[in-house]
């Protein structure tokens, strides 16, 4: 068996990377370590966005009237964001955003100084990093975005007002992209073809396992600081499987620098514990290593002036866009919605687990048109059942779980299928104007709930059903060279 392996990979030389990556799959110990970094950076920055609603969870308030101190609500207290009458709240100054940063009587601060500018870091990170990925690599923006992380939460636990949590959600959304797209680029290009549908969907998984976790941590009742220090330790520790891990050989190989996808597939290899002495590559239509490599213009081109492509990056934008806002605008407002904040946060997690699971079935099953459709049919329904019960705890966190349902699998199918649909030259700037279009959605998913939950669902419902519309207009590439 090990001769077949070595004569496969030490033989003719190999124009198709997809053949060479089956050839040194040996015990495939690369591939689950390539998933697990992948997966700890995707999260680095899940954990400080998805903590923001427990962190602006209004304490119970004590304020003094006829002659005692009396638990009372915040319309009794604050009036035009003033506090009209002496009021103290029942925990201490550090326990979260709101008893430290004095934030019970602000409407907007909170929403605009977290979760709108995690998004508006996100919005810059994009238009820097749209193309990065694709002409530098992805490993290095990788170590970049959890590096940056750290450092932006490090400085907020020592340095703690209104304008450091601004500047620190604006950081850790900007190193965000650096992370995001760039986890699900490096993962398509360093597993095996096979596993390129799958393993987007464990590292979905492993997101709404991280929400499972963050929601029973701040359960306890923790402070702030220490699970800011829990995120700090997490993201840390992305650095010990990047010791054997390098730059995917697809990468290089795109770029037609075969002699460094060479050294990269000899390092994957090393790690299979399968022998590969001279592994033999040549550009496709080739006979040398020295094809020009494809430029920006050319990735632009290919990402925006071809017809069918450019008719893919916006449709996969604006369903992105939709999506993503219904996602956010669930997952960030727990602490306004009637149902427990701890528990609704693990049951709409659940639901995440749930839908990247049924949605890679239906992906296999069923093609990506049925799958979206039935996505946007859950959202729809979810989204019009919290406008009517909203206020009621069971039955909004039903409607919140379908909902979340809908919108995490829409997420998923399109993540998967852009891996699939987009070369891998432009992978990184289609799948990053994408992602741009939702930016604003996203920025306004938290700051809207000020307005009232019917006015922000009530928009979301209309995006919804029209998104199952524009679903009827897809048309893979995929079926496309089938046909």
């Amino acid at each position: 068996m090990k001769d077949e392996t070595k004569l496969k990979v030490d033989g003719a030389p190999h124009s198709d990377m997809d053949d060479v990556y089956e050839a040194v799959e040996g015990k495939g110990t690369y591939k689950y370590i390539v998933l697990l970094a992948a997966t700890l950076a995707f999260l680095t920055h899940m954990f400080f966005l998805f903590a923001v609603p427990y962190f602006l969870i209004l304490p119970t308030a004590r304020c003094y009237k006829s002659g005692d101190w009396k638990e009372c609500t915040e319309s009794e207290i604050c009036s035009d964001e003033e506090p009209i009458m002496p009021y103290y709240l029942d925990k201490p100054v550090e326990f979260n955003f709101i008893t430290e940063l004095d934030w019970y009587c602000k409407k907007f601060e909170p929403a605009f100084y977290t979760a709108s500018s995690f998004f508006a870091g996100t919005t810059v990170s994009v238009i820097l990093v749209t193309g990065i990925s694709d002409a530098l690599g992805r490993m290095p923006l990788l170590i970049i975005g959890v590096s940056g992380n750290i450092l932006a939460i490090v400085f907020f636990m020592f340095y703690t007002t209104p304008i450091t949590c601004l500047i620190t959600s604006f950081l850790v959304g900007f190193f965000t992209m650096a992370n995001n797209s760039t986890s699900f680029n490096f993962l398509a290009d360093s597993v095996p073809k096979k596993y390129r549908e799958i393993y987007p969907s464990v590292m979905n998984t492993g997101w709404a396992l991280g929400e499972i976790v963050l929601a029973l941590i701040m359960w306890t009742g923790v402070h702030w600081r220490i699970m800011a220090f829990v995120m700090v330790v997490f993201a840390a520790s992305f650095f010990i499987p990047i010791i054997w891990l390098r730059e995917s050989p697809k990468f290089y190989f795109s770029k037609n620098q075969l002699f460094k996808a060479k050294r990269r597939l000899k390092n994957m290899a090393n790690v299979n514990r399968v022998k590969a002495r001279d592994i033999q590559l040549i550009s496709p239509g080739t006979i040398s290593d020295k094809q020009e490599e494809v430029s920006f213009s050319k990735r632009l081109k290919l990402a925006c002036c071809d017809k069918y492509m450019l008719l893919q990056v916006i449709i996969i934008t604006v369903l992105f866009s939709i999506g993503n806002m219904v996602f956010y605008a669930v997952s960030l407002n727990l602490e306004n919605m009637s149902a427990n904040p701890y528990v609704n946060g693990i049951s709409l997690a659940i639901a995440e687990i749930a839908a990247y699971a049924i949605s890679a079935v239906t992906l296999n099953k069923l093609g990506m048109k049925v799958s979206l459709l039935g996505s946007f049919a859950f959202t729809t329904i979810g989204l019009a059942g919290l406008i009517f019960y909203w206020e009621d705890e069971i039955p909004c966190l039903i409607f919140a779980f379908t909902t979340k349902f809908g919108s995490a699998a829409i997420d998923n199918l399109l993540y998967t299928m852009s891996g699939l649909v987009f070369p891998t030259e432009i992978l990184g700037a289609a799948l990053g104007i994408a992602l741009l279009g939702t930016r604003i959605g996203n920025a306004l998913a938290k700051p809207l709930m000020e307005f009232g939950y019917e006015i922000i669902c009530g928009i979301m419902l209309g995006l919804s059903v029209s998104g199952i519309f524009l679903v009827l207009f897809i048309k893979p590439k995929k079926k496309e060279n089938e046909d």
